[in-house]
Protein backbone atom coordinates (compact mmCIF):
# COMPACT_ATOMS: atom_id res chain seq x y z
CA UNK A 1 0.00 0.00 0.00
CA UNK A 2 1.70 3.33 -1.16
CA UNK A 3 -0.58 5.61 1.95
CA UNK A 4 -3.02 4.79 4.16
CA UNK A 5 -3.79 8.43 3.64
CA UNK A 6 -4.70 8.38 -0.33
CA UNK A 7 -7.92 8.41 -1.60
CA UNK A 8 -11.09 11.18 -2.92
CA UNK A 9 -12.63 13.33 -1.08
CA UNK A 10 -15.64 15.20 -0.69
CA UNK A 11 -15.82 18.87 0.84
CA UNK A 12 -19.73 19.77 1.31
CA UNK A 13 -21.35 23.09 2.99
CA UNK A 14 -23.86 21.49 5.31
CA UNK A 15 -26.30 24.40 5.21
CA UNK A 16 -26.43 25.30 0.67
CA UNK A 17 -25.43 21.75 -0.60
CA UNK A 18 -22.08 23.24 -2.30
CA UNK A 19 -19.42 20.69 -2.35
CA UNK A 20 -16.18 19.85 -3.64
CA UNK A 21 -14.20 17.26 -5.38
CA UNK A 22 -10.56 16.32 -4.80
CA UNK A 23 -8.18 13.37 -4.44
CA UNK A 24 -4.79 13.07 -2.43
CA UNK A 25 -1.63 11.22 -1.23
CA UNK A 26 -2.42 12.42 2.53
CA UNK A 27 -6.20 13.47 3.72
CA UNK A 28 -5.21 14.48 6.71
CA UNK A 29 -2.85 17.22 5.53
CA UNK A 30 -5.26 18.18 2.58
CA UNK A 31 -8.06 18.52 4.86
CA UNK A 32 -6.32 21.10 7.24
CA UNK A 33 -4.96 22.98 4.02
CA UNK A 34 -8.64 23.41 2.78
CA UNK A 35 -9.97 24.45 6.44
CA UNK A 36 -6.96 27.14 6.17
CA UNK A 37 -7.66 28.81 3.07
CA UNK A 38 -11.38 29.16 4.00
CA UNK A 39 -10.16 30.24 7.37
CA UNK A 40 -8.45 33.30 6.02
CA UNK A 41 -10.76 33.77 2.71
CA UNK A 42 -8.47 32.26 0.09
CA UNK A 43 -9.65 29.08 -1.28
CA UNK A 44 -9.84 28.78 -4.84
CA UNK A 45 -12.80 27.63 -5.41
CA UNK A 46 -14.50 31.09 -5.13
CA UNK A 47 -18.51 29.33 -4.74
CA UNK A 48 -17.69 27.59 -1.50
CA UNK A 49 -15.45 30.37 -0.26
CA UNK A 50 -18.72 32.54 -0.72
CA UNK A 51 -21.03 30.22 0.84
CA UNK A 52 -18.32 29.20 3.62
CA UNK A 53 -18.35 33.48 5.05
CA UNK A 54 -21.93 32.87 5.93
CA UNK A 55 -22.01 29.64 7.54
CA UNK A 56 -19.05 27.57 8.18
CA UNK A 57 -20.37 24.28 8.41
CA UNK A 58 -18.25 21.60 6.42
CA UNK A 59 -18.62 18.17 6.21
CA UNK A 60 -16.01 15.71 4.95
CA UNK A 61 -16.59 12.14 2.92
CA UNK A 62 -13.02 9.81 2.08
CA UNK A 63 -13.21 7.12 -0.15
CA UNK A 64 -9.46 5.41 0.53
CA UNK A 65 -7.38 3.70 -2.79
CA UNK A 66 -4.42 2.01 -2.51
CA UNK A 67 -2.03 3.89 -5.05
CA UNK A 68 -2.21 7.83 -5.61
CA UNK A 69 -3.34 7.01 -8.86
CA UNK A 70 -6.07 5.40 -8.20
CA UNK A 71 -7.01 8.37 -5.71
CA UNK A 72 -6.54 10.63 -9.23
CA UNK A 73 -8.95 8.33 -11.55
CA UNK A 74 -11.50 7.97 -8.41
CA UNK A 75 -11.72 12.00 -8.31
CA UNK A 76 -12.20 11.86 -11.90
CA UNK A 77 -14.93 9.37 -11.91
CA UNK A 78 -16.62 11.54 -9.38
CA UNK A 79 -15.76 14.71 -11.53
CA UNK A 80 -17.64 12.93 -14.35
CA UNK A 81 -20.99 11.83 -12.67
CA UNK A 82 -21.05 15.42 -11.13
CA UNK A 83 -20.17 17.42 -14.48
CA UNK A 84 -23.70 18.63 -14.40
CA UNK A 85 -24.54 19.40 -10.63
CA UNK A 86 -25.13 22.92 -9.98
CA UNK A 87 -24.00 22.31 -6.68
CA UNK A 88 -20.17 21.07 -7.38
CA UNK A 89 -17.91 24.07 -6.70
CA UNK A 90 -15.06 22.88 -8.70
CA UNK A 91 -13.29 24.75 -11.47
CA UNK A 92 -11.34 22.04 -13.07
CA UNK A 93 -12.51 19.10 -14.81
CA UNK A 94 -9.60 17.23 -14.68
CA UNK A 95 -7.96 15.75 -11.89
CA UNK A 96 -4.78 15.20 -13.10
CA UNK A 97 -4.31 18.66 -15.08
CA UNK A 98 -6.07 21.12 -13.36
CA UNK A 99 -6.08 23.94 -15.81
CA UNK A 100 -6.56 21.78 -18.95
CA UNK A 101 -10.18 23.28 -20.50
CA UNK A 102 -10.28 26.62 -18.11
CA UNK A 103 -9.86 29.80 -20.16
CA UNK A 104 -8.49 32.50 -18.98
CA UNK A 105 -10.15 36.40 -19.39
CA UNK A 106 -7.09 39.17 -21.21
CA UNK A 107 -7.68 40.39 -17.32
CA UNK A 108 -6.40 36.98 -15.75
CA UNK A 109 -3.85 36.87 -18.06
CA UNK A 110 -2.11 39.97 -17.57
CA UNK A 111 -2.56 39.45 -13.69
CA UNK A 112 -1.02 36.34 -13.75
CA UNK A 113 2.52 37.43 -15.97
CA UNK A 114 2.87 40.55 -14.05
CA UNK A 115 2.24 38.12 -10.67
CA UNK A 116 5.24 36.68 -12.34
CA UNK A 117 7.47 39.23 -13.76
CA UNK A 118 11.33 39.13 -12.01
CA UNK A 119 10.37 35.93 -9.99
CA UNK A 120 13.74 33.69 -10.12
CA UNK A 121 13.41 30.17 -9.14
CA UNK A 122 16.82 29.16 -6.22
CA UNK A 123 19.22 27.05 -7.94
CA UNK A 124 18.07 23.70 -5.36
CA UNK A 125 14.15 24.66 -6.73
CA UNK A 126 15.32 24.76 -10.85
CA UNK A 127 17.53 21.05 -9.81
CA UNK A 128 13.88 19.96 -7.85
CA UNK A 129 11.93 20.72 -10.87
CA UNK A 130 14.69 19.39 -13.14
CA UNK A 131 14.37 15.98 -11.60
CA UNK A 132 10.70 16.33 -10.75
CA UNK A 133 10.49 16.12 -14.78
CA UNK A 134 12.80 13.46 -15.38
CA UNK A 135 11.18 10.65 -18.01
CA UNK A 136 8.04 12.40 -17.14
CA UNK A 137 6.24 13.32 -20.62
CA UNK A 138 3.00 11.81 -21.06
CA UNK A 139 0.96 12.20 -24.47
CA UNK A 140 -1.32 15.13 -23.57
CA UNK A 141 2.21 16.90 -22.52
CA UNK A 142 3.61 16.16 -26.20
CA UNK A 143 0.55 17.01 -27.90
CA UNK A 144 0.15 20.36 -25.63
CA UNK A 145 3.68 21.27 -26.61
CA UNK A 146 3.18 20.20 -30.46
CA UNK A 147 0.26 22.83 -30.17
CA UNK A 148 2.70 25.67 -28.81
CA UNK A 149 5.26 25.21 -31.34
CA UNK A 150 2.81 25.38 -34.03
CA UNK A 151 1.50 28.73 -32.73
CA UNK A 152 4.52 30.28 -32.52
CA UNK A 153 5.35 29.36 -35.91
CA UNK A 154 6.09 32.98 -38.25
CA UNK A 155 5.65 34.64 -34.64
CA UNK A 156 8.62 37.51 -34.84
CA UNK A 157 10.83 38.32 -31.17
CA UNK A 158 10.94 41.87 -29.93
CA UNK A 159 13.99 43.11 -30.08
CA UNK A 160 14.30 43.43 -25.96
CA UNK A 161 12.91 39.22 -26.38
CA UNK A 162 16.09 38.20 -28.52
CA UNK A 163 18.40 40.27 -26.30
CA UNK A 164 16.93 38.71 -23.24
CA UNK A 165 17.40 35.32 -25.01
CA UNK A 166 20.97 35.77 -25.92
CA UNK A 167 21.64 37.37 -21.82
CA UNK A 168 20.33 33.77 -20.40
CA UNK A 169 21.98 31.58 -22.84
CA UNK A 170 25.64 33.21 -22.18
CA UNK A 171 28.59 31.25 -20.73
CA UNK A 172 26.26 28.73 -21.00
CA UNK A 173 27.84 25.06 -20.87
CA UNK A 174 26.14 21.99 -22.02
CA UNK A 175 27.33 18.37 -20.56
CA UNK A 176 29.21 16.15 -22.72
CA UNK A 177 25.99 13.92 -22.19
CA UNK A 178 23.65 16.60 -23.29
CA UNK A 179 25.92 17.38 -26.61
CA UNK A 180 25.45 13.75 -27.13
CA UNK A 181 21.64 13.82 -27.18
CA UNK A 182 21.49 17.08 -29.29
CA UNK A 183 23.67 15.70 -31.99
CA UNK A 184 21.46 12.11 -31.99
CA UNK A 185 18.67 14.14 -32.17
CA UNK A 186 19.56 16.41 -35.30
CA UNK A 187 21.17 13.37 -36.80
CA UNK A 188 19.60 12.80 -40.37
CA UNK A 189 17.28 15.84 -40.04
CA UNK A 190 17.01 17.97 -42.77
CA UNK A 191 16.28 21.84 -42.64
CA UNK A 192 13.38 23.22 -44.91
CA UNK A 193 14.08 25.07 -47.40
CA UNK A 194 12.25 27.82 -45.43
CA UNK A 195 13.75 27.50 -42.83
CA UNK A 196 17.58 28.00 -44.44
CA UNK A 197 16.46 30.95 -46.47
CA UNK A 198 15.22 32.57 -42.86
CA UNK A 199 18.86 31.51 -41.19
CA UNK A 200 20.78 33.06 -44.79
CA UNK A 201 18.30 36.06 -43.59
CA UNK A 202 19.31 36.69 -40.60
CA UNK A 203 23.19 36.11 -41.20
CA UNK A 204 23.07 38.30 -43.84
CA UNK A 205 25.64 41.18 -42.78
CA UNK A 206 26.69 39.30 -39.77
CA UNK A 207 30.23 39.54 -38.56
CA UNK A 208 32.27 36.95 -35.99
CA UNK A 209 33.92 38.60 -33.08
CA UNK A 210 37.70 38.39 -33.25
CA UNK A 211 37.83 36.60 -30.46
CA UNK A 212 35.11 33.96 -32.34
CA UNK A 213 37.52 34.23 -35.04
CA UNK A 214 40.49 32.70 -33.33
CA UNK A 215 38.50 30.41 -31.33
CA UNK A 216 37.36 28.53 -34.43
CA UNK A 217 40.58 28.37 -35.38
CA UNK A 218 42.31 27.47 -32.94
CA UNK A 219 39.26 24.50 -32.72
CA UNK A 220 39.99 23.48 -36.38
CA UNK A 221 44.13 23.27 -35.93
CA UNK A 222 45.31 19.67 -36.89
CA UNK A 223 41.28 18.39 -37.27
CA UNK A 224 41.08 16.29 -40.38
CA UNK A 225 37.49 15.92 -42.31
CA UNK A 226 36.81 11.99 -42.65
CA UNK A 227 36.43 10.99 -46.32
CA UNK A 228 32.55 10.70 -46.09
CA UNK A 229 32.55 14.26 -45.07
CA UNK A 230 34.87 15.21 -47.80
CA UNK A 231 33.06 13.22 -50.49
CA UNK A 232 29.74 14.92 -49.12
CA UNK A 233 31.76 18.25 -49.58
CA UNK A 234 32.93 18.30 -53.61
CA UNK A 235 29.39 16.49 -54.66
CA UNK A 236 27.68 19.48 -52.95
CA UNK A 237 29.93 21.97 -54.54
CA UNK A 238 29.58 20.31 -58.29
CA UNK A 239 28.96 22.81 -60.88
CA UNK A 240 28.00 25.40 -58.11
CA UNK A 241 28.88 28.74 -59.61
CA UNK A 242 29.90 31.59 -58.04
CA UNK A 243 27.79 34.70 -58.98
CA UNK A 244 28.92 38.00 -60.69
CA UNK A 245 29.43 40.26 -57.32
CA UNK A 246 31.30 36.68 -55.19
CA UNK A 247 33.41 36.84 -58.24
CA UNK A 248 34.52 40.22 -58.55
CA UNK A 249 34.93 40.21 -54.32
CA UNK A 250 37.61 37.68 -55.03
CA UNK A 251 39.12 39.28 -57.68
CA UNK A 252 39.75 42.12 -55.51
CA UNK A 253 41.21 40.17 -52.74
CA UNK A 254 45.00 40.66 -52.39
CA UNK A 255 46.68 38.16 -50.27
CA UNK A 256 49.90 38.26 -47.87
CA UNK A 257 52.90 36.42 -49.18
CA UNK A 258 52.78 34.22 -45.91
CA UNK A 259 49.23 33.68 -47.32
CA UNK A 260 49.93 32.93 -50.67
CA UNK A 261 53.09 30.41 -49.35
CA UNK A 262 50.24 28.24 -47.25
CA UNK A 263 48.34 28.14 -50.52
CA UNK A 264 50.93 26.72 -52.60
CA UNK A 265 52.00 24.42 -50.27
CA UNK A 266 48.61 23.12 -49.83
CA UNK A 267 48.27 23.04 -53.52
CA UNK A 268 51.63 20.88 -54.16
CA UNK A 269 50.64 18.49 -51.05
CA UNK A 270 47.36 17.82 -52.66
CA UNK A 271 48.89 17.10 -56.55
CA UNK A 272 51.55 15.06 -54.75
CA UNK A 273 49.18 12.96 -52.89
CA UNK A 274 46.95 12.23 -56.08
CA UNK A 275 49.94 11.23 -58.24
CA UNK A 276 51.43 8.91 -55.97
Amino acid sequence: MENKQCGAYILTHVNTGIFYVGSTGNFGNRKRAHLHELKHDKHHSLILQKVYRDNQNISYQFFPTETREDAYDLEQKLLDENSRNKYMSNIAINSRLATKGLYQSPAAKAKISRAGLGRKHTEEAKQKISEAHIGKCSNEKREHLKQLSESQKGVPLSTEHRANISAGGLGRKFSPEHKARIALALKGKKKSPTAIANNAKARLGFKQTPEAIEKIRAFNIGRKKSPEVIAKTVAANLGRKHSPETIAKLTGVKRSDETRAKLSTIAKNRYLSRNR
